[in-house]
């Protein structure tokens, strides 16, 4: 009974618009991936033939905006698609996903402790990094999601939050370490933009975040305190009337908590 759920509301890897309709035709779906693909090769002739300025160049300007559109809502589909399949392969149960828990506070812990440290002594860096740098990202991505995916139930507001924070901690903290190594700051020329999809996936969900901080007080720490006490508000709520896992509720919460203040350094970063 405990993987029923599973069985019963399997996901897709592409969107229920896509995949119970017509537009599934492969025409449709190659025309959806022009603009990621676009980017992406964008990316690779803007670092290998810089200065990259002509009419092609200025075609695939107007072209990757929908990149931005498109990369996120593919790769949300299939990261949701690629841990629904962890969970049912290594039949996940709930004395599993409280191990994981177990994991995955301490890391967050010690990424509280890792941003008051790099933002004291390190504001050469530019941005306060992950500790450890390339791991911790993927870590948080793949426990928060595990343990969101094995305790869902029905389709949530909160399961949507719950994915896109596991999949923003799996591509932003990687794409603003490339733009430091290859770029260095304002993460021009950033490498990680040549992958398709993750590429401008990882800068469109820069955007959904900034949104929601604009209508804030400040975006200092008031707004930082508003913003939580608003989720958690929002989280809880849900959890109380639609009767949705606890655990999962509370990790999604401390989570994304612990992911804003990165990514307030972080998006300043890449936008520069």
């Amino acid at each position: 009974m405990e993987q029923l759920h599973l069985r019963l509301e399997e996901p897709g890897w592409l969107p229920r618009w896509i995949s119970r309709t017509p537009l599934k035709h492969p025409a449709f779906l190659l025309l959806l991936a022009f603009p990621p693909l676009a980017d992406a090769l964008h990316g690779l002739l803007s670092i290998t033939h810089e200065p990259f300025r002509n009419a092609y160049d200025d075609f695939l300007h107007d072209v990757i905006p929908w990149a931005y559109l498109i990369s996120p809502m593919l790769c949300y589909c299939w990261w949701r698609r690629i841990l629904f399949l962890i969970v049912r392969r290594t039949r996940l149960n709930d004395r599993g996903s409280l191990v994981l828990c177990g994991l995955l506070i301490p890391l967050l812990a010690l990424q509280v402790y890792a941003f008051s440290l790099e933002t004291e002594e390190s504001s050469w860096r530019y941005y306060a990094s992950t500790i450890p740098v390339f791991a911790a990202g993927p870590a948080i991505a793949f426990l928060l999601g595990l343990i969101h995916m094995q305790r869902r139930q029905k389709r949530s507001l909160h399961g949507f939050l719950a994915l896109g924070c596991s999949l923003s901690w799996l591509l932003i903290p990687a794409m603003t370490e490339a733009a430091y190594l290859t770029a260095g700051q304002g993460g021009r020329n950033n490498w990680f933009s040549v992958i398709p999809f993750a590429g401008s996936a990882g800068e469109g969900l820069i955007f959904p975040y900034l949104i929601p901080l604009q209508f804030l007080p400040n975006q200092g720490s008031m707004g930082f305190v508003v913003c939580c006490l608003l989720l958690a508000a929002l989280l809880l709520a849900e959890w109380r009337i639609r009767r949705l896992s606890l655990l999962s509720t509370l990790t999604t919460l401390a989570t994304i908590v612990v992911f804003l203040p990165f990514f307030l350094e972080w998006s300043n970063f890449i936008l520069d």
